[in-house]
């Protein structure tokens, strides 16, 4: 956890979230320091900015991680649904369709 947290807040967020998802936390170990070894292969800052978009989109895996990091999709924008389709007159939004 400590190394998790030298990384920054949303590598720790990742390494929590592969111990919770197994049925005993000792199995998400070796697939946390997995993660964690990533940081050599890859930067510091590419490896928190993959977890942080793997969690954003609901990714809880090392092999995620490994993925948005292989095809540098950590290098990318989070582009928000209001980015994408704006906010103006023509956008009706969940409350028209009651």
């Amino acid at each position: 956890m400590a190394w998790a947290r030298s990384i920054g807040p949303s590598t720790l967020a990742m390494v929590n979230a592969i111990i919770e998802g197994r049925p005993h936390p000792e199995q998400g170990y070796r697939s946390s320091l997995g993660l964690l070894r990533l940081e050599k292969t890859f930067s510091r800052a590419r490896l928190e900015q993959a977890c942080l978009r793997a969690l954003y989109f609901g990714m809880r895996t090392r092999r995620h991680v490994v993925h948005i990091l292989e095809n540098k999709h950590d290098l990318l924008r989070i582009v928000e649904e209001d980015d994408v389709f704006g906010s103006h007159a023509n956008v009706r939004g969940a409350d028209f369709y009651h």
